[in-house]
């Protein structure tokens, strides 16, 4: 996605009304194959104030990075629409899962995650994060 702006060694996380945007996008059917990915901390409080989650957050942008778009949606939900199909993720995906199960430790938080293959799984944004919450949900066992 081009969405993203690179800073000297950050970049620029987009809120949910530019998600739905690129959701949209993403998910009509001539769109380049990219993944929607969901990742959800829970025990971290409601407000998303807890020192871990800035640290979570910094590091999921810097895994996802020019791989694709980075947004926080929610205090204690990030998303990012990574160029490619899952099986071009793969590799981002596994360093997510292993950066977040790591960095949590010592932490009482659970990590979640949620994956949609667009424009395949999806035909428009409503329905690309409801299936990414769905999965989300099911995969919501502790990870610490």
């Amino acid at each position: 996605m081009s969405a993203i702006t690179s800073h000297p060694g950050r970049f620029e996380l987009f809120d949910r009304n530019r998600l739905l945007v690129d959701l949209d996008e993403a998910t009509d059917p001539g769109s380049p194959d990219s993944v929607l990915v969901v990742v959800g901390l829970q025990g971290l409080g409601e407000l998303g104030s807890h020192p871990a989650l800035s640290r979570l957050r910094d590091r999921f942008a810097a895994i996802v990075g020019a791989s694709g778009a980075i947004y926080h949606t929610r205090s204690t939900e990030l998303c990012a629409i990574l160029d490619g199909d899952m099986h071009d993720v793969a590799g981002v995906v596994g360093v997510i899962h292993e950066v977040f199960v790591r960095e949590a430790l010592g932490v009482d938080v659970r990590v979640s995650t949620g994956f949609v293959e667009l424009p395949r799984e999806a035909e428009g944004a409503p329905q690309a994060l409801a299936l990414a919450d769905q999965r989300l949900t099911a995969a919501g066992g502790p990870v610490r």
